[in-house]
């Protein structure tokens, strides 16, 4: 008995994919509109007029520090960091150390001025 070859079957895919896009569109259009929710901002804060100037405290070459450009003693310093400091919302001292000081005079410092009240600490470049 000779070998009978059967058809091969292919499915065509085209129309099954015509199908799931017409779904898809019709999903997509059916779908509820977002509705929007009612949100109390609270109203925008007054800007605070009134600025405070950068407080830098130096260390300097020579081995001696200074308080806005102002030469003062390493003991008298907190003292001076408080007052400075004293009504400001954000205590932030910026530290600027000379290339010669050693890391334990600028640690030394640090601890000074977050010893005054400063809340932030940050460094500037020389």
């Amino acid at each position: 008995m000779p070998a009978t070859s059967a058809p091969a079957g292919e499915m065509n895919v085209t129309p099954m994919i015509d199908v799931l896009l017409v779904l898809l569109v019709i999903f997509m259009v059916s779908q509820p509109h977002r509705m929007a929710l009612e949100v109390q901002v609270p109203p925008p804060a007054a800007p605070n007029p009134r600025t405070y100037p950068q407080v830098i405290v130096e260390l300097t070459a020579g081995g001696g520090a200074a308080l806005n450009g102002q030469p003062v003693s390493i003991d008298r310093l907190p003292g001076q960091l408080r007052s400075a400091l004293d009504l400001r919302p954000v205590k932030l001292v910026y530290v600027k150390a000379h290339p010669e000081r050693r890391y334990q005079e600028v640690i030394g410092v640090i601890d000074l001025v977050r010893g005054a009240g400063a809340d932030l600490v940050a460094f500037t470049p020389p």
